[in-house]
């Protein structure tokens, strides 16, 4: 019985088969088609990009976004046009950005961020605060998107901390996803950054570059226990929560709690290989650590080593200021950030490369000679 039944029905589904293929030719054939044409568009427009009259570029990239009003490559047509447009006529830009928020699909995010961005620029070249002021007092009432609301806090001083807190807000509201950009921590020490400007925003402010702190180590930790986890995924999180830390750090000092303020110093030292470029900071806020707990001779050191690294205007005024105070001679400083800068160097390692004539050199070939470095990034 189940093979007389199996029989026909196998059959009935064999005689489908060049139906469905038939159907499914048509989409094949359309999809095929609109890359196609969407390759030509680029191509075309790539062509007036590349136009040297910039009058007649203008004029090619208006006909090609009235005739393609919601085609591809939208952004990329905008942004051709916008910021030269910008330059010699900011009101003409307004337009352009006016034009393009109008098309912009409602669930196209980074074409939002773009759109919003070029009404920002144009309303700043015209030096129209008010509405700055009234495009970010809409933002505030009809967007939600984090990433959105947190890059227009760039072009307004006056909302920028209402458009941070509505970021986190609606953050929280999505379940703060720790991967998804920005993240929460992105957030949070955003917006601590701007707050701790504003009177009476120091306590928060702590409060909310703690919380940042925490969510990355959260993620860490995560990541850590996670099967087949790179660790060049951790390394980004363990260098946002030293520079995290450091700011925290800063944040206490400006508090007055010594105690707290080395705790942070102490922690953003130890989430990550600190860059060159970056110990000057670090050894500079562990100085006005020690000055806020009155170690005059700590501080000295500690800016001492500082200025060793980089030779900071600012950092050179504190160390003359508590020369003055004890008694020091400038000769004598100068001479302990010498020596500071000599055993503070870090040799290099050895190497063994060829020249441009093809000879091969080696680290030794180079010693008790005065060499030029110079780095460079072939593209």
């Amino acid at each position: 019985m189940i093979k007389k039944l199996f029989l026909p029905a196998l059959l009935w589904a064999v005689s489908l088969l060049p139906a469905f293929a038939q159907a499914d030719q048509p989409k094949d054939e359309k999809a095929e088609l609109t890359r196609k044409q969407n390759a030509d568009k680029l191509e075309q427009l790539m062509g007036i990009t590349f136009l040297k009259d910039e009058q007649q570029k203008r004029l090619q990239l208006e006909k090609y976004l009235e005739e393609n009003p919601n085609g591809p490559h939208l952004v990329t047509a905008y942004m051709a046009l916008f910021w030269p447009v910008l330059k010699t006529d900011p009101a003409r830009a307004l337009e352009v950005a006016n034009r393009f928020l109008e098309r912009v699909p409602p669930d196209d995010k980074r074409m939002k961020i773009t759109a919003y961005r070029f009404k920002y620029e144009a309303l700043k070249a015209l030096k129209k605060e008010a509405d700055v002021a009234a495009l970010s007092r809409n933002v505030l009432e009809t967007e939600t998107e984090p990433d959105l609301l947190a890059q227009m806090a760039y072009y307004d001083k006056e909302n920028a901390l209402h458009l941070y807190e509505k970021a986190v807000t609606e953050k929280r509201k999505s379940g703060g996803d720790r991967y998804s950009n920005p993240t929460l921590s992105d957030l949070l020490s955003g917006y601590a950054r701007l707050l701790v400007r504003e009177e009476g925003g120091l306590a928060k402010s702590i409060d909310l570059m703690r919380e940042a702190i925490q969510v990355d180590e959260g993620t860490i930790r995560e990541l850590e226990k996670a099967d087949g986890v790179n660790k060049s995924q951790i390394k980004p999180l363990q260098v946002r929560v030293s520079e995290n830390s450091l700011s925290l750090a800063q944040m206490y000092v400006k508090s007055a709690d010594g105690k707290k303020a080395l705790e942070a110093i102490d922690k953003a030292e130890a989430a990550g290989s600190i860059a060159l470029e970056r110990r000057s900071a670090f050894l500079g806020v562990r100085a006005e650590t020690y000055s806020v707990m009155g170690d005059r001779e700590k501080a000295f050191e500690t800016y001492l080593r500082s200025f060793a690294v980089r030779m900071d205007p600012a950092t050179w005024r504190k160390i003359q200021t508590i020369s003055r105070e004890t008694g020091r001679r400038d000769q004598d400083v100068m001479a302990a950030v010498v020596r500071l800068s000599r055993t503070g160097g870090q040799p290099f390692s050895p190497f063994e490369l060829k020249d441009l004539q093809g000879e091969t050199k080696t680290f030794n070939d180079f010693k008790q000679k005065v060499t030029l470095v110079n780095f460079f990034f072939p593209t």
